[in-house]
């Protein structure tokens, strides 16, 4: 059962609400026990209302020191309004709308707004058809703002894409109301389909963001026109899908938000004002929304950045049948989460490689702690530990290693990136004879210079050749990164081969000696194509005539033939 004084509150809401219809002038005070209005909260925006066109509406800021304002209400010679202390007021002691007290001992004067923005998934599709108890009726201690012609109303369906549709409010209000129940929670919502961050809601210039931002003042305004002092607790965000359909809009995703973010804490002169955003679904269908993977990496960075800003997971909340926008039971669940946005601690995530830069070849571990998480998946999407390590082990690559975990209080994506001093030199091919041609090529990702094999500075990357390598060589390119040095070296394996007489002239009757030398042969064969040693001589033997001999050797490089001539003479 409700007190007498919160049925007081219910009419005077009442009354609000039709002089928002008739357009009455200003509602008074409501009953002569109407509590003062509450000392404003540092940091937050107590009955601070932005400028919306209307110069000459004065709004007296009841938290200010020197403000005095009648606990029992407004004069009513002052206002056109009802006399609530006449007999012709309303009957305070029967409640008849929307309930905005506070519980006994609360402060009745002092309300929470929650702001509530963005785009189709925050409007909502869901159906009051598919709800049930608590959804399916009408709040009374949470009040909603979601059209300035309606004014405020008990938190409940109506708000959303259709006529009897919500979005994540309904649960939203519903989890707040229960986990702070001395504090008189308030609504403002502001949500259109098919909108981007990078024009629809730009500060400035941005239809939405003026829409919004006139909305809100609205909304506070009448507020303040209680002598209702406010405090703005935070900020609920769901948008993103229209960003990913071209890539800049979706690579500049992170700057936006984040002028976003400090242009609402700065028009609200709230500095501190927590946000909770949705992450877009990882699974939107690709050929719609063909840059997801940008935007939620953007959204991810943006939390992780600012220690007041978290982001709730939305991959596995049910969709409806077009895949892109939640069913109702994923709104239910959407606004339960932005909930613990606040309610819970936020997730907190360290990845990190140590040593973070390394060799070829060399080893380092990848190490994960965390805090206030149920739950972690690797790079790869599958289930890890909430803390732990990989390795130490080796590293083939530069690499960006991105961990995820989930907690009571949001999504928290932490990356490291392990930077491995790569160089790669090469011969193509590394074999050949000493009649081939090869290429020298190197390779040095992101390293700052080279030095060539003689010292002398070279590109980071490049080749030499093809050309001829009359033999075997070994190259040694050097190569400098901020994080260190690292020597590469590659071999040029040649076939060569040498044969000769000696001496290469002789009389008839004299004697000389067939010699031949290889490297890198397997196997050689004589003039006759019988085997031979892939290096030996033949005498000093007698040539009875003029003579040439001709070798073939081969190797890994291919085959290879050299010929020497014996000259006799009578």
């Amino acid at each position: 059962m409700r007190s007498d004084r919160q049925n007081a509150y219910l009419r005077c809401w009442l009354v609000t609400a039709i002089a928002h219809v008739l357009m009455l002038a200003g509602l008074p005070g409501c009953g002569t026990d109407s509590p003062g209005p509450a000392a404003r909260d540092a940091g937050f925006a107590d009955a601070r209302v932005p400028d919306v066109g209307r110069p000459d509406a004065e709004v007296v800021d009841p938290g200010a020191p020197d403000a005095e304002v009648d606990p029992s209400g407004p004069d009513a010679g002052d206002h056109a309004g009802p006399d609530v202390g006449e007999p012709s007021g309303p009957d305070v002691g029967e409640p008849s709308g929307p309930d905005v007290g506070a519980e006994p001992g609360a402060d009745a004067g002092t309300v929470h707004v929650y702001l509530l923005a963005g785009q189709s998934n925050m409007l909502g599709h869901g159906l009051s058809t598919e709800l049930s108890a608590p959804f399916d009726s009408p709040q009374d201690d949470v009040l909603l703002w979601h059209d300035d012609t309606l004014g405020w109303n008990s938190l409940q369906v109506g708000s959303g894409k259709f006529v009897d549709g919500f979005g994540p409010e309904l649960s939203f209000g519903r989890a707040m109301a229960d986990a702070r129940p001395a504090e008189r929670i308030v609504l403002i919502k502001h949500a259109v389909g098919n909108t981007n961050l990078a024009y629809d809601w730009k500060p400035d210039t941005g239809p939405q963001y003026q829409a919004f931002s006139s909305k809100v003042a609205a909304a506070l305004r009448a507020l303040a026109e209680r002598n209702l002092t406010y405090k703005i607790d935070g900020f609920v965000w769901m948008q993103g899908e229209s960003d990913t359909f071209n890539l800049a809009d979706a690579q500049a995703h992170e700057a936006n938000l984040q002028a976003f973010v400090a242009r609402v804490r700065s028009d609200f002169d709230a500095p501190a004002l927590p946000f909770v955003l949705g992450r877009i679904r990882k699974d939107l269908p690709n050929s719609s929304f063909p840059h997801t993977t940008v935007v939620r990496d953007a959204q991810a960075a943006v939390a992780r950045l600012d220690s007041k800003v978290r982001m709730v997971d939305t991959d596995d909340l049910p969709p409806n049948a077009d895949a892109t926008h939640y069913s109702s039971q994923g709104l239910i669940m959407l606004g339960q989460r932005f909930a613990n946005g606040f309610l819970a601690p936020k997730p907190i995530l360290s990845v990190w490689f140590s040593p973070a830069t390394i060799k070829n070849a060399e080893t380092s571990t990848l190490y994960w702690t965390s805090s206030d998480t149920t739950s972690c998946i690797g790079d790869s999407g599958n289930p890890i530990a909430t803390s732990g390590q990989i390795g130490p082990t080796t590293w083939p690559a530069t690499r960006t290693v991105k961990i995820s975990c989930q907690g009571q209080g949001g999504l928290v994506v932490q990356p490291a990136t392990i930077t491995v001093l790569t160089l790669s030199v090469w011969f193509d091919p590394p074999n050949i004879t000493s009649d081939g041609l090869s290429t020298l090529h190197w390779s040095a990702t992101d390293a700052t210079s080279c030095v060539g094999d003689g010292g002398n500075p070279i590109a980071t990357s490049g080749q030499l050749g093809p050309t001829t390598w009359p033999q075997t060589r070994t190259v040694t390119i050097t190569c400098q990164w901020p994080g260190g040095q690292v020597a590469q070296s590659a071999t040029i394996t040649v076939l060569t081969m040498s044969v000769w007489f000696n001496p290469a002239s002789i009389h008839t009757g004299g004697t000389s000696t067939l010699l031949w030398t290889s490297t890198n042969a397997t196997s050689c064969v004589g003039d006759s194509g019988n085997p031979i040693a892939t290096s030996g001589q033949v005498g000093p033997t007698t040539w009875p005539a003029t003579r040439t001999v001709t070798l073939r050797c081969q190797g890994a490089g291919g085959q290879l033939a050299r010929s020497a001539t014996i000259t006799v003479s009578p």
